[in-house]
């Protein structure tokens, strides 16, 4: 596995997958300047897989917001490593793919492009055009492509892609459903903590507080309902990032009340999550879905990362956000689940049973692992 830097939530999936498989991941040690903390993890001391961390360069790109990272030493590693078969982070990896590929050719080694493919909605950047040559050429030399999504499998397909494999990008669902059981009897303390009325409905967003995340939206939304619900609604924004100020200063000249946010929460998240009526992700994300519809809860959500159009199943378990939506597009789907008990407690029955049943780790690493193999026998 080939990746730019490490998440906590790709260490769960490469320990998951390594009681399936030998597994070994290099990725890059980045400097402590680079604004990409959730891919700096830690390695704890008890692990299954093996995980190679290397000096990084890392290169700010003028107009787009994500660096370059050319990782030193890289294709040596790979290779040195004699695995059967190599996944590589797919685009956003491009410069330490295009190092790597050329020592898989030569030695013969299978390679997998693993990605979400063209995001959902939104036209192809000049850089974007730029490349996608490169990005055809890449993937006509490897035996295939996994893909976080069917959206992603139809991109690569119409990319020339020799095979797909769907592997659903996925949270550790084992360990999410643990600490819903864990926290669920202290989770209505969390109200009196934010100071929540114990009869408010909650609307929660959870993720890293930047532009893309088009939280500008969700607020407008939200003050909409506050005119209609009054003080029976509140909206929690779980996250920091960039964006934090300028959104908490949108809320003020608003002047809006029932906002809270309250920056970054990893430990006993689920606590909000449970005391939440409906998520909403009005921008990019993808996994807080996930994490969200474990906890039994409606999901509201734009175009995304195109995982969003498998987990969610319009009307069914939330709704899909049209291309270019307005607030009151927004706020008039809130307004359905909150204000029908039944139909909201239907749509997490649902959300719950889909993780349960269809997008959980287990579902990921057994998709990957045989279609690899189908591969590799071939």
């Amino acid at each position: 596995m080939v990746q730019r830097g490490l998440s906590h939530y790709r260490f769960e999936f490469y320990e998951a997958l390594a009681q399936r498989a030998v597994v070994t991941v290099c990725f890059s040690r980045l400097p402590e300047r680079v604004e990409l903390g959730k891919l700096r993890y830690v390695v704890p001391g008890d692990h299954k897989a093996t995980y190679i961390a290397l000096p990084a360069m890392v290169f700010r790109r003028p107009i787009t917001r994500l660096p370059i990272i050319l990782t030193k030493g890289l294709a040596r590693a790979v290779t040195g490593s004699r695995a059967d078969v190599v996944l590589l982070e797919g685009e956003s990896n491009l410069l330490n793919n295009l190092l790597v590929v050329p020592a898989l050719v030569r030695r013969g080694t299978p390679f997998f492009w693993w990605g979400l493919g063209k995001l959902p909605g939104r036209s192809e950047s000049p850089q974007r055009k730029l490349v996608k040559p490169i990005h055809r050429a890449i993937l006509k030399r490897a035996a295939g492509a996994v893909c976080y999504s069917t959206h992603a499998q139809k991109y690569y397909e119409s990319m020339g892609a020799r095979r797909t494999i769907v592997a659903f990008n996925s949270l550790d669902t084992r360990r999410v459903f643990a600490d819903i059981s864990r926290c669920a009897p202290t989770s209505a303390g969390i109200r009196d903590q934010l100071g929540i009325p114990a009869n408010a409905q909650i609307i929660l967003f959870v993720g890293t507080l930047e532009p893309t995340k088009d939280l500008g939206h969700l607020i407008d939304a939200f003050a909409l309902l506050r005119s209609a619900f009054g003080v029976a609604v509140a909206l929690v924004i779980i996250g920091d990032g960039p964006s934090r100020g300028a959104f908490e200063a949108y809320v003020r000249r608003l002047g809006v009340g029932g906002v809270v946010f309250t920056g970054a929460q990893v430990a006993d998240v689920s606590r909000l999550f449970l005391q939440a009526s409906v998520f909403v992700l009005p921008g990019l994300g993808g996994l807080a879905v996930q994490q969200a519809m474990a906890h039994g809860l409606p999901v509201i959500s734009a175009l995304a990362d195109g995982t969003e159009q498998d987990l969610i199943d319009h009307g069914v378990n939330g709704y899909l956000l049209p291309a270019g939506y307005g607030a009151s597009v927004l706020a008039d789907y809130i307004a359905k689940v909150l204000a029908n008990d039944s139909l909201r407690l239907a749509m997490g029955r649902e959300s719950e049973r889909r993780i349960r049943e269809l997008f959980n780790i287990q579902r990921t690493v057994e998709a990957l692992v045989e279609g690899v193999r189908a591969e590799t026998r071939g």
